[in-house]
């Protein structure tokens, strides 16, 4: 089962930063509140607090409708999405 879920989470993991990108790009809060919380409750039931804390931060902002600056917040759950694609593709 445990298998099951990060091979899940492994292939969705794209899809939401990219949805996470296209909604900033877009100026749309409530796609980035989606995508990001997705990913944040996706990442906590693997264990990757990192990822499921940025994503966290995200979901906090997008709430607030005001996406100035998210940019640089945005890359910091990429960079932790990749941390731990990467240490799932160690797994395999």
């Amino acid at each position: 089962m445990l298998k099951d879920t990060l091979v899940l989470f492994g292939q969705t993991l794209e899809g939401d930063l990219v949805s996470m990108d296209v909604a900033v790009a877009q100026g749309d809060a409530n796609r980035l509140l989606h995508a990001a919380h997705h990913l944040k409750s996706a990442a906590g039931a693997i264990g990757a607090a990192r990822l499921m804390r940025a994503a966290d931060r995200v979901c906090l902002i997008a709430r607030t409708r005001d996406l100035a600056g998210i940019e640089g917040l945005v890359e910091t759950v990429r960079t932790a999405g990749k941390e731990v694609s990467e240490a799932l593709a160690d797994l395999s």
